[in-house]
């Protein structure tokens, strides 16, 4: 569906008001097709201002914050599981440095929290039912999916509650987050998928490196170097996705398609989407129960 420049307009606005109920792409739900659709791909003539880019990191660095309490991973550990350094962490939830979209999505895996979460700032104002969905999802992503639903059937019996199949396949990857080498093999793949979804949404779009960095805000060598399969981390994390958004009219999770990351965001999702119907069923009081059963199940 595309989206009006008057639609793109209204985001300007909310975003220049400290982004308070900030309208973001509908991501959901990812698909399990690997070729990316910019069949409504345009140029929307909306920019965003230096400024906009600044209040928005200082708002996803208060957000990723948030999230990590929800957690209940320390900041340390949290920073091994991205693949970055404390003191980086430390930097992008003071909200002076981005967490780009390759440790994102690690991020996101070890706390069950989406980017699309993030960019929607919902850990800001997450219910309970919410907060246990992400955790559970979270503690429970390093397994496999045969192994993941065997889990939940356990959980479901031991608290009485009806089980919901997740809709995924069982031969599904695992995010491995403690082996830093498949950390380095996750990265990677998802650069060069990123470089390759750039360059073609570039050419389709009929421009120039220059024209295509001048919408973006970046100069031509950034896009040279974005649309390098050696050389491709998209470093402006979720303002940069965010910014094909509103600049292309582009989901940014078409960019990934094909992707490891796209394929365990599928995954996140249709497990995260089994796992509200299953714990929907359960009393506040049980949230307690339930946490502690998954931390004693994840070993994490």
């Amino acid at each position: 569906m595309g989206i009006s420049v008057s639609y793109l307009i209204l985001v300007k606005i909310i975003m220049n008001s400290q982004f308070e109920g900030l309208v973001t792409p509908d991501y959901y739900p990812v698909d399990v097709h690997e070729e990316p659709d910019f069949s409504g791909a345009r140029i929307t003539n909306v920019s965003l201002s230096i400024e906009d880019e600044l209040a928005m990191r200082v708002k996803v660095g208060q957000v990723i914050d948030a999230g990590n309490n929800l957690s209940g991973y320390s900041r340390a550990d949290l920073a091994r599981l991205c693949g970055i350094k404390s003191s980086q962490f430390s930097k992008i939830v003071k909200g002076e440095a981005w967490l780009n979209i390759g440790n994102l999505g690690l991020w996101g895996f070890a706390t069950g929290i989406t980017p699309t979460d993030v960019v929607q700032l919902a850990p800001l104002h997450a219910n309970p039912l919410t907060c246990i969905c992400w955790f559970v999802n979270g503690r429970l992503n390093h397994l496999d999916h045969d192994e993941f639903e065997l889990t939940t059937k356990l959980i479901c019996r031991r608290l009485g509650i009806r089980h919901e199949q997740a809709n995924v396949a069982g031969n599904e990857p695992i995010t491995k987050l403690l082996d830093l080498n498949w950390q380095d093999m996750y990265l990677t793949d998802l650069a060069r998928t990123v470089s390759i979804r750039l360059g073609q949404l570039r050419r389709q779009l009929e421009l120039s490196q220059k024209a295509f960095g001048d919408i973006l805000g970046v100069t031509p060598d950034t896009v040279k170097r974005y649309e390098s399969a050696d050389n491709a981390r998209f470093h402006r994390g979720v303002f940069s996705t965010y910014r094909l958004f509103v600049t292309f009219n582009v989901n940014p999770i078409e960019i990934t398609k094909g992707s490891i990351h796209h394929k365990l965001r599928y995954v996140q999702e249709q497990r995260y989407r089994a796992l509200r119907s299953m714990l929907g069923q359960l009393s506040y009081d049980q949230f307690k129960s339930l946490k502690e059963l998954a931390l004693s199940i994840s070993g994490l």
